[in-house]
C-alpha cells in the first residue's frame, strides 16, 4: 500500500467515520477534503493552493451524481467545450466543480448520496484510490466501487 494510502487511512479513520455519522443523522451531504504526498515522499503540496481543487472535485462528485472520472470520461474529448462551459459557470458563481480523478461518490446502503471527498497530492490513480479505500474503510459505497490500481 503506498504511504499517501496510509495517511489516508490515518485520516479517515478519525475524521470521516464522526462526519458520516452527523450526516446520517442529518440527512446534509458532506464535501471532504485530503491531500496527500506521492508514496515514499513527505506530502510538499500546498494546502492553501490544492484545497480549492480537493472541494471541485467533491463538487463536481456531488453535483453530477457520479465520480470526477466518469465525469471526465464522458466529456473527454468529444465534448470538451460543454465541459469548459461548466467549469467556467462553476467557477463564475463559486459553485465548486472540477474534472479531475480524484473526486469520489459515496452513498448508504440505501444509495442515497452521504456526499463526496477529494484527494490530491499523488497521481490520479492513486488518489482515487485512497479515496474510495478511505470512504469503504467507513462501511459506505463508492462510486466507483473498485480503484484502478
Amino acid at each position: 500500500m503506498p504511504d499517501n494510502c496510509r495517511r489516508c487511512d490515518t485520516y479517515v479513520g478519525g475524521a470521516l467515520p464522526r462526519a458520516v455519522g452527523r450526516l446520517r443523522r442529518k440527512g446534509t451531504t458532506l464535501l471532504a477534503r485530503a491531500c496527500f504526498g506521492a508514496p515514499k515522499a513527505p506530502c510538499r503540496c500546498s494546502r492553501r493552493a490544492l484545497d480549492p481543487s480537493r472541494y471541485a472535485q467533491a463538487g463536481a462528485s456531488i453535483g453530477t451524481h457520479s465520480s470526477s472520472r466518469a465525469l471526465k470520461d464522458k466529456y473527454v474529448p468529444d465534448r470538451t467545450p460543454q465541459l469548459l462551459a461548466m467549469t467556467s459557470l462553476s467557477s463564475a458563481s463559486n459553485v465548486p466543480f472540477i474534472a479531475v480523478p480524484g473526486g469520489v461518490l459515496f452513498r448508504d446502503a440505501s444509495k442515497n448520496i452521504l456526499g463526496a471527498i477529494g484527494v490530491s497530492g499523488a497521481s490520479a490513480d492513486e488518489d482515487e484510490h485512497c479515496a474510495i479505500v478511505g470512504a469503504q474503510s467507513v462501511g459506505v459505497v463508492t462510486e466507483p466501487a473498485k480503484s484502478a490500481l
